[in-house]
């Protein structure tokens, strides 16, 4: 009976010791209260949208929070209209005591006071360079060597004012890198948003400036992928300009017309530039951005890639939150099954496809095949110029490859007997289905196009791998159907 309540005891004392190394735990007080509560909020997902918020009465002033905590954070104390940014760290403590008054005068104590009271001095001193309203006015009305010059001596005072600080030495290392990191991804930041703020500013401008390359120089010696760095909202700031400023050069600094495939390259460059927590936190950014111009496609694509990217789900519930209800999306259509993918194969519902016979048909009818998908209309000029070209194609098919293959043509002739008669007329030899209401229908609204001829690829298992796909014309496509039949 000893040993058991002895084994008991070792179990309760090792859970408690387990919590303790998984809370924070944040008391304080404040004098002379006006208020009768006091709040924190923590941004589990860093992306602004509904985070969570814990309020606790004052009590003679006096307030104690324990919050679990995954990681080390940033964590906003609120009291009225003061937000006051605080380092918080799983089984550490702070004590926080201020008046109910202005400017806020800090007593400060705990095992993480050190770390807590730079971050105060930090951003005390430098909270205008850390406004995005005053980044956006001098990017606008500053010359890009000018600006940079300015973000260059931002970074060298900041910089200058962490290496002087006589508490640097008492501050975990943990917190010094996240200080490190907010300064450099801070200028980066700065650097990339230039030319895009420039850009997006002035909407008669068809491309985007790109920077000079003597600014790059220094680019090769900053980490891309720094989960630790997630904290500091400079780095998640840089992550998402970074992406759209390398998207912006892959399409020769072109602006793009087309919504859904501007996000479509945008997820390409991020995959091949991004990984791990890093990526997963900019895909959720950018649907939480964009759901509300992205085609349901689009962000249905998005979603489904991202519950990939979020397997502790993170990210997703907050995205869904976001997005559910707004114009334009289909997240909020979605059927909520447990540990059960989505299909991105649009429905019936979501296309109005049916075939030459008034028989309806669903993209998931052709899975188990490689599906090259030709939009097209019978009033299409440059439309009808590939079909030629189409056949061709067809013709340089093996037999076995021709039973893999599948030539979707979706026509969105709002005229059945036009649609019926171009068939004809130019002997297009494949599957052939409609999607009436030319620019209005369904299809064009699904998949958010805005020009035709268009092409897409869908792979064996009824994904769209290809949004943007070479024309029948062009050399690479044949190769590309060839590989996706190998799959």
């Amino acid at each position: 009976m000893h040993i058991i309540r002895i084994f008991l005891c070792l179990l309760f004392f090792s859970a408690q010791s387990v919590i303790a190394q998984t809370t924070f735990q944040l008391n304080g007080k404040v004098s002379d209260a006006k208020s009768t509560t006091i709040q924190v909020m923590i941004n589990r997902s860093y992306l602004l949208y509904k985070p969570e918020v814990i309020t606790v009465p004052l009590q003679n002033g006096q307030f104690s929070f324990t919050l679990n905590l995954e990681r080390n954070r940033i964590v906003e104390l609120i009291y009225g209209s003061m937000r006051m940014p605080l380092y918080a760290a799983p089984g550490k403590d702070l004590s926080v005591e201020f008046a109910d008054t202005y400017p806020v005068q800090l007593q400060i104590n705990g095992s993480v006071a050190e770390e807590n009271s730079l971050l105060q001095k930090f951003f005390t001193q430098f909270a205008n360079d850390f406004n995005d309203s005053l980044l956006q006015a001098r990017a606008l009305s500053n010359t890009v060597d000018a600006f940079e010059m300015d973000a260059f001596g931002q970074k060298k005072n900041e910089s200058e004012f962490l290496r002087n600080s006589t508490q640097k030495s008492l501050c975990s290392a943990e917190f010094i890198s996240f200080l490190e990191d907010q300064i450099q991804y801070h200028y980066w930041h700065q650097l990339f948003a230039f030319p895009i703020l420039n850009a997006n500013n002035n909407k008669s401008v068809m491309t985007v400036s790109p920077l000079p390359e003597v600014m790059l120089e220094g680019l090769s010696k900053v980490k891309l992928n720094n989960d630790q760095a997630l904290i500091s909202d400079a780095y998640r700031e840089f992550l998402k300009y970074y992406i759209i400023y390398f998207t912006s050069k892959a399409n020769g600094f072109n602006k793009f017309q087309d919504p859904s495939l501007s996000a479509d390259k945008k997820l390409a460059v991020a995959k091949d530039k991004l990984s791990g927590s890093s990526l997963a936190y900019w895909q959720a950014r950018f649907i939480t951005d964009e759901c509300e111009r992205l085609s349901p496609f689009m962000v249905k694509k998005l979603m489904n890639e991202l519950k990939e990217l979020d397997p502790n789900n993170i990210y997703t519930p907050a995205v869904k939150a976001h997005c559910d209800g707004r114009s334009g999306n289909a997240v909020a259509n979605q059927t909520d099954k447990e540990n059960t993918k989505p299909e991105q194969a649009a429905t019936n519902d979501e296309l109005d496809l049916t075939d030459v016979n008034g028989k309806p048909v669903q993209l998931s009818d052709f899975k188990g095949k490689v599906v090259y998908i030709d939009f097209w209309a019978s009033w299409c000029g440059p439309c009808r110029g590939m079909m030629p070209y189409s056949k061709q194609l067809h013709e340089q098919l093996t037999d076995k490859e021709k039973k893999q293959i599948i030539f979707l043509y979706i026509s969105i002739d709002g005229n059945k007997d036009a649609w019926l008669k171009g068939i004809k007329d130019m002997d297009i030899q494949g599957v052939n289905v409609l999607s009436p209401g030319n620019w209005s229908s369904k299809a064009c609204h699904y998949f958010q196009i805005n020009s035709i001829p268009r092409y897409m690829i869908m792979n064996k298992k009824g994904d769209i791998v290809n949004f943007n796909a070479p024309r029948p014309v062009e050399p690479s496509l044949i190769g590309e159907l060839r590989r996706l039949t190998a799959e």
